[in-house]
């Protein structure tokens, strides 16, 4: 799960430089914002398996 969230990180920063390039691409925002998303989930995911 670790590797995981690694790898969500390093997209999300990349796709938010893309963002801050092309600021009109739709998409990305999109792709971004489902990105962050799918981030939380797997923290509140780790968070529960370890008790909190």
């Amino acid at each position: 799960m670790k590797e995981l969230l690694k790898r969500l990180d390093l997209e999300i920063k990349e796709y938010k430089k893309a963002i801050y390039v092309f600021p009109t691409s739709k998409v990305d925002v999109g792709r971004l914002m489902g990105l962050e998303v799918a981030r939380e989930l797997i923290v509140i995911r780790m968070d529960e398996e370890r008790g909190l």
